[in-house]
């Protein structure tokens, strides 16, 4: 089972460091030190990696109830985002079509009845619940973050960079990231035809 500090550990290891025990507070021996960076960076990076993309053991599917007020214009509708909202990823209508949402400050406007039908991914996912390829692509953001800290080898966070982008174009391809359907551009000869 994944834990904080063991992602911390692969992102300190990527960076050619020493290990820490734990990263949870006090930190009463060096509170300037790597764990303190590393407990105050994790929460920040993990839910910066779950916003960049709609990784699959991260969404969850919940019916929001319209708000009495709809919004000042542009929308029939309110509906307040989760508490946990990281991102959107769906709001099907009654066809199984993709509905015009727009994620707005505490709240997503649509033109769709209430309840809304939401499909989103999640902030604060504990570790024990982490794909694989989240872990790793993880790890090289937090090594990233922590590169300023700890190296000044410009070759080193390349080279981190560059795992990053192979590790999320991996989840892609094994779905651990889930790319929503694109709508094509309507053809005009298919407009025409209409």
């Amino acid at each position: 089972m994944t834990a904080p500090v063991d992602v911390c550990n692969w992102a300190l290891l990527r960076l050619g460091q020493a290990r820490v025990s734990s990263i949870d507070p006090p930190f009463t021996t060096d509170p300037a030190g790597i764990a303190a960076t590393c407990s105050f960076l994790y929460p920040l990076v993990r839910d910066a990696e779950l916003r960049a993309h709609a990784w699959t053991f991260a969404k969850a599917r919940v019916q929001i109830a319209a708000e009495i007020d709809a919004p000042e214009f542009g929308y029939a509708h309110k509906y307040r985002k989760p508490a946990d909202f990281a991102r959107l990823v769906a709001a099907p209508d009654d066809a199984g079509q993709e509905a015009d949402l727009l994620p707005e400050g505490e709240f997503i406007l649509s033109d769709l009845p209430a309840p809304l039908d939401c499909v989103y991914v999640r902030t604060g996912v504990d570790a024990s619940e982490f794909d694989p390829l989240f872990t790793a692509a993880l790890s090289c953001s937090l090594a990233l973050n922590l590169a300023e800290k700890i190296t000044t080898s410009p070759a080193k966070k390349e080279s981190i960079d560059k795992d990053y982008g192979r590790i999320v174009s991996q989840a892609k391809l094994t779905n651990s990231i889930e790319q929503p359907a694109q709508k094509p551009p309507e053809d005009d000869f298919v407009l025409v035809r209409r």
